[in-house]
């Protein structure tokens, strides 16, 4: 990766820092009635429904209920929160330790699509597993259903790079969709495509 010139790094969350497998999520749904996840929930492409809640445009009773009733299924909101939160995994210690090590040189912000269930979530993971707020690993972090904009739209890549005073020419923005790599580049940033399959830490060394 080429950081030459380079003062600040935009981190994407999930497949970038934290490990997270859709396929999980698509057999916990199936398991507790939904017949195609798929229409819902992937990589590139979500419902609308997803796309609000991650806008937080609804509420997180709303998003649940909607589901549940479009499953048809009798299953509590726990159980329902168990099936949406099997696409978490986990962050590994080096990838912390890179970002520490990071935030010596640049200022590191993370820029993640995600929705309040997901957040309360890895946030509490992250706390029992290193003792430490997520959001005390970077100079600042954004999340969509906080900004009320998500990726790709262009607006939010905009506003991280207003409020934090940042030359988009100074910038790298690191992700692993490529709709979100060509918005970005839009606002002038640098821009680095990870496949999920990579490890971050590689691109380092």
């Amino acid at each position: 990766m080429e950081l030459k010139g380079i003062k600040n790094i935009i981190f994407d969350f999930g497949g970038i820092i934290i490990d997270i497998d859709y396929e999980a999520v698509r057999q916990a749904f199936i398991k507790i009635g939904m017949e195609d996840p798929k229409k819902y929930y992937e990589h590139e492409q979500h419902s609308k429904l997803v796309e609000d809640f991650e806008c937080g445009l609804i509420s997180a009773d709303e998003f649940r209920q909607e589901l549940i009733s479009d499953m048809n299924a009798k299953v509590d909101f726990k159980t329902f929160d168990d099936a949406w939160n099997s696409i978490i995994k986990t962050i590994p210690q080096p990838r912390v330790e890179l970002i520490d090590a990071l935030r010596k040189k640049y200022k590191v912000f993370l820029l993640s699509n995600t929705n309040c269930i997901h957040y309360a979530k890895y946030t509490d993971d992250f706390k029992r597993s290193y003792n430490r707020e997520l959001i005390d690993l970077f100079d600042k972090a954004y999340f969509s259903y906080q900004m009320k904009l998500r990726k790709p739209d262009i607006k939010i890549f905009e506003t991280v790079l207003i409020e934090q005073n940042i030359d988009p020419k100074e910038t790298i923005f690191i992700d692993d969709s490529k709709i979100n790599i060509e918005a970005a580049k839009l606002t002038g940033m640098n821009i680095f495509y990870k496949p999920q399959k990579d490890e971050l830490v590689d691109y380092f060394i």
